[in-house]
């Protein structure tokens, strides 16, 4: 008599669908975590949740590439349940090679939401902002003052710049006082001026070091940062209202800081 074939276990089939189970744990712990820190996303400007979305799918992608090579490993060794190891191959092979390129873009989605969150840190009342050290030749102030010219520039193209206090150490934040973005909702910028002399590169990298959103203003040697919404608790309100006009504000704002002292174009009468 021929001795009996003992069955294989079917291991790898078991480590796929056990990355099934913790890619669903994953994403129920992560939907927790969202629930209970929504208010504090929507206030920061709602980056959070790009964030937890792309760090979702890239691992969403890496476990699905998991689940196809056990599945592979599991046919190559005849192990039981060849259907289901069949399936996984082709869903979960067909969704890891349409999201090879999603892991990559949620590199530099995380970089650029870093940079946003930086910079509306930096913004923030009261905030400690510590910029990484110059070089001897390089002097950046934060502005307290602003040129009247330069302010009546920015009003006739729509923003209402007023100061406002930043913390006991003498820093100012300007506020947009004519953006509305929400009761108890701010929208705040801050604006540094470099010493007179100072080079256009060596304002570029200045800006670099600080590693936050900004706009450059090469011809009078002064920088702005991006807005941001600064939230009141005690006004109550929020600043969902933000979201929908950023970055078209921020566009705006923009053309009209980097526009300031620029020589006018003159247009031949028709």
């Amino acid at each position: 008599m021929n001795p009996a074939i003992e069955p294989r276990e079917p291991v790898f089939v078991r480590i796929a669908t056990g990355l099934l189970w913790l890619l669903l744990a994953f994403a129920v712990a992560l939907a927790l975590l969202l629930a209970f820190q929504a208010k504090s996303i929507n206030v920061q400007g709602g980056w959070g949740w790009l964030m937890a979305a792309s760090v979702f799918i890239a691992v969403a992608v890496v476990v699905c590439a998991l689940c196809a090579l056990s599945s592979a490993i599991s046919l190559a060794k005849g192990e039981p349940h060849r259907r289901r190891s069949i399936a996984f191959l082709i869903v979960f092979g067909a969704v890891a090679f349409a999201g090879k390129g999603i892991a990559v873009g949620v590199v530099g989605g995380l970089y650029a939401s870093y940079q946003e969150s930086a910079a509306r840190e930096a913004a923030k009342p009261g905030a400690t902002h510590k910029e990484p050290a110059l070089p001897p030749k390089v002097m950046a102030t934060p502005v307290t003052a602003l040129d009247p010219a330069l302010l009546a520039h920015l009003r006739e193209r729509g923003f209402e710049l007023k100061p406002v206090a930043a913390g006991d150490d003498g820093r100012f934040e300007w506020l947009l006082a004519n953006i509305e973005a929400g009761p108890g909702c701010e929208i705040l910028t801050r604006i540094v001026q470099f010493a007179p002399g100072t080079s256009n590169q060596a304002m570029r990298d200045h800006m670099t070091r600080i590693n936050a959103a900004s706009m450059l203003n090469e011809q009078e040697g002064i920088a702005m940062f991006y807005p941001s919404a600064s939230y009141k608790p005690d006004r109550g309100g929020n600043c969902d209202g933000w979201m929908a006009k950023s970055a078209q504000i921020a566009t705006s704002l923009s053309d009209a800081f980097l526009s300031y002292g620029q020589p006018a174009i003159a247009v031949a009468p028709r």
